[in-house]
């Protein structure tokens, strides 16, 4: 078997359903229904459900994303939720949990994303040891590291499903829902276990949203929406945002397409 096969094979081993669990996943399944039926959710989303999903059969890369549902709902590629978000979400259940298990819930879960943490920043040389010298591992050593954490995560969170604390519970049965996108950084070159760089990006226009109060019409939030996504892309690409821009307005006036901003396939 090759070495590849054998990681995948060792990595589908760490799910093991029990009938407690199998009621948890009905609650994927319910959201994979309503993706597959066209408009089944526009009653619970009423700010325009067709438009996300519009955007989602655009994008085929790997979405990385808080467990927002729309993402969940209506993209239909692969993911991978931010383990920050996860991660402020554990401490905010540890600090209002009430009993020794949903305290003891808490403590393991940190311990295991810290572990976890701890193989990535070898993996991108940013950790070192007493005496300052890296501890580099490659991808394949990562994803062998990690399997005993994903299988006691995995453990952990089907142990939780019926907790008495409603937080710890419905974090028990988000991690093994979604346990599948936790991961997906160990093996996706180019994918972070956080959303943190796209976080940074948005915090420009977060700010301009509060001081002006947003868009007054629908073709303003268009406009708006166009430019910061220009001008952020240009700036991730080491582009010039006014010459770009000078450029696209070019090429409208020819009516020929503006320069792609899309990543070249090799």
């Amino acid at each position: 078997m090759p070495e590849s096969a054998e990681l995948g094979r060792r990595r589908r081993t760490v799910l093991a359903l029990t009938p407690v669990a199998l009621r948890a996943l009905s609650v994927r399944a319910k959201t994979e229904r309503i993706r597959q039926t066209p408009g089944g959710a526009k009653s619970e989303y009423q700010k325009g459900p067709n438009q996300v999903d519009k955007r989602s059969a655009v994008f085929r890369g790997i979405l990385c994303s808080d467990r927002w549902v729309v993402y969940l709902t209506y993209h239909s590629g692969r993911m991978q939720l931010c383990w920050a978000h996860l991660k402020r979400n554990i401490l905010g259940s540890a600090e209002y949990a009430r009993s020794p298990s949903a305290r003891q819930f808490c403590r393991d879960a940190l311990a295991i994303v810290a572990r976890l943490f701890r193989l990535w920043y070898r993996f991108r040389g940013d950790l070192r040891d007493r005496r300052g010298n890296p501890q580099p591992i490659d991808r394949r050593q990562l994803i062998e590291k990690s399997i005993p954490l994903q299988k006691k995560l995995f453990a952990l969170a089907e142990a939780h499903l019926d907790d008495a604390d409603r937080e710890v519970r419905n974090l028990a049965t988000a991690l093994f829902v979604h346990f599948e996108r936790l991961f997906t950084f160990l093996e996706a070159d180019g994918v972070e276990p956080t959303n943190n760089v796209a976080e940074r990006i948005l915090r420009t226009a977060v700010q301009w949203r509060k001081i002006s109060f947003g868009n007054r019409s629908r073709n303003g939030e268009i406009a708006t929406a166009r430019l910061l996504t220009v001008t952020q892309t240009c700036k991730r690409q080491q582009h010039h945002v006014l010459g770009y821009l000078t450029e696209a307005v070019q090429c409208h006036r020819r009516q020929a397409a503006a320069p792609s901003l899309l990543p070249q396939q090799p």
